[in-house]
């Protein structure tokens, strides 16, 4: 596994450090995160809860997983990439609500939704070079 900001294998140590979380994020996929866009969920207060993909909120709102205001809610694992993927548009306040689904304010802006995918894939990568 190579560390967060070497080429260097970790040690098992390091190993053990990349899997824990702050908030329900990994130090691992923290650490893609920020490799991939500059910034660290887990430094911005980010949270993520993996639930079922039944979710009532989910379902409400029509999502596999969604992220509002710093809270990311994963129905599906294989969003978290996309979804820690919004981080910079909202970080940036270029994300605006544009319209309301369930009595949630939501943006549905498929720019947005094209930037996190292509953040998200080099998340994926940069989360699969930790590993």
């Amino acid at each position: 596994m190579k560390t967060a900001f070497n080429n260097e294998v970790a040690s098992p140590i390091q190993r053990q450090a990349m899997n824990e979380s702050v908030n329900g994020i990994s130090n691992r996929w923290s650490a893609a995160c920020e490799q991939a866009t500059g910034y660290n969920p887990q430094s911005l207060g980010y949270s993520m809860n993996i639930t079922s993909p039944n979710d009532s909120y989910l379902t409400s709102i029509g999502a596999r997983s969604a992220i509002q205001g710093s809270s990311i809610t994963i129905g599906h694992t294989a969003d978290i990439p996309h979804e820690l993927g919004h981080i910079p548009d909202r970080v940036e306040g270029k994300v605006k609500a544009d319209t309301v689904i369930a009595g949630q304010a939501v943006c549905t802006d498929q720019t947005l939704e094209a930037r996190a995918d292509s953040y998200g894939d080099a998340i994926k990568s940069a989360y699969d070079r930790l590993g």
